[in-house]
């Protein structure tokens, strides 16, 4: 996808004379915020990359393999160029702030902004050094055009029901026919829950979420400490779980997900089509707390709004939060972003990101982690502190062999 988007901006920054200016700038806007994306996924998830902006392989004639072998750039160096790229996009989008919640606009650029400089303030990555107050008040300054630009659905479960609706910023299309959501592995296999199986009501289950014998691979399960951390009143959790037991008495808990299980077509199939959020105003929201609350500000008033929607009629006001103190606070968005967040593809990134009082990882902290649902009494953090290298992921043996000028992931080569 990388060498894509370099191919776009090659072609149209130095041709394209089809396009008027402003085309041009949106476009580029587009592409530079797209490239700033994937290298940010990287950034996260490896540190240090190859970067590469060119197209050799593109070019025509001959390119040995050898001219494409790449090594990975320092942390620093891809973390400078994401901004960089950042820059970019938002130079040439200008004053467009058109708003295509499936497709990348200037809004969805400076969500990405924010979450950067967050990232950049609060993560020591190799030679880079998290930074601080300085980037906090950079992403705290990208957010302030999405406040109410924005706003959160009253129903919560709308949010993944109605496509393009007026909370989403950025989502990944799909559409029956074209393509679908990788929610399978999440939603249970019809054969082996319907008559087998007993819902809350302590009835056996038939089809209960209208799958129309699709079939789910139920290969995942969220643990039941997850579950527990609702209130009962918090429509989230029924808008995102489906409980069932292995007998009337509710025995033998479990959970299935159910949050992007789509819609039923016209041929009365079940299709996998609930987009996938990258961005929804209520990750503004709750970044915003997180940035208030690194700077010694208050969260409170953030989360609450977030929770308010949650609770909807059952909204009362001891089921408020109150600010606390930085460690509680920081604890407090990160189970707030848990119980908004599920399969949107934030918690592993949240726990890395946020911190303890110690300013360490919540990747290290035991109030961060949910127990097994074997070993419900049993705290453990995520990962040992011994194991750090674990923050990053290790490149896989067949791309290592690929490339020889490729070094593994520090930690994993001993």
């Amino acid at each position: 996808r990388i060498m894509q988007v370099n191919h776009f901006i090659s072609e149209v920054s130095n041709g394209c004379s089809f396009l008027s200016e402003s085309k041009k700038g949106f476009y580029l806007g587009q592409a530079y915020g797209l490239r700033a994306l994937y290298y940010f996924m990287l950034y996260k998830t490896y540190g240090g990359v190859p970067l590469i902006t060119d197209v050799k392989v593109l070019e025509g004639g001959k390119i040995s393999a050898d001219a494409l072998y790449t090594e990975r750039s320092t942390p620093e160096t891809i973390l400078k160029f994401i901004k960089s790229d950042l820059e970019a996009s938002e130079l040439n989008f200008g004053n467009n702030v058109t708003i295509d919640r499936a497709m990348w606009t200037k809004y969805a650029t400076l969500m990405l902004k924010a979450e950067v400089y967050m990232w950049s303030a609060k993560v020591t990555t190799g030679d880079h050094q998290a930074t601080g107050n300085s980037d906090l008040a950079i992403a705290q300054t990208a957010l302030q055009p999405l406040i109410n630009q924005f706003s959160l659905l009253d129903n919560f479960s709308e949010v993944f029901s109605k496509k393009a609706n007026d909370e989403i910023i950025f989502a990944i299309r799909f559409k029956d026919g074209e393509a679908t959501n990788w929610a399978g592995p999440f939603i249970y296999y019809g054969n082996i829950f319907e008559g087998q199986r007993y819902g809350r009501d302590g009835k056996l289950m038939q089809d209960t979420l209208d799958l129309k014998g699709t079939v789910g691979q139920f290969l995942h399960e969220y643990k039941k400490a997850l579950w527990d951390s609702y209130d009962d009143e918090d429509m989230r959790r029924d808008a995102t779980f489906m409980d069932h037991y292995g007998s009337a008495q509710k025995e033998g808990f479990g959970i299935a997900m159910k949050k992007g299980i789509g819609s039923v077509n016209s041929n009365n199939q079940r299709i996998f089509d609930t987009d996938i959020i990258v961005y929804r105003y209520a990750d503004v929201l709750l970044m915003m707390a997180e940035i208030e609350n690194a700077l010694s500000g208050k969260c409170a008033n953030y989360v609450n709004e977030v929770r308010k929607r949650a609770y909807g009629k059952n909204w009362h006001p001891q089921f408020a939060y109150t600010d606390g103190s930085y460690a509680d606070n920081e604890l407090t968005i990160l189970h707030e972003r848990d119980k908004e967040f599920v399969w949107e593809g934030k918690r592993w990134f949240d726990v890395v990101r946020m911190h303890d009082a110690n300013g360490k990882s919540l990747a290290f902290s035991v109030a961060a982690n949910y127990p097994n649902n074997e070993t419900p009494d049993e705290r453990v953090p995520l990962i040992k502190e011994s194991e750090a290298h674990k923050l990053l992921w290790p490149i896989d043996v067949n791309t290592l062999n690929n490339d020889p000028k490729l070094e593994q992931t520090p930690g994993y080569d001993k």
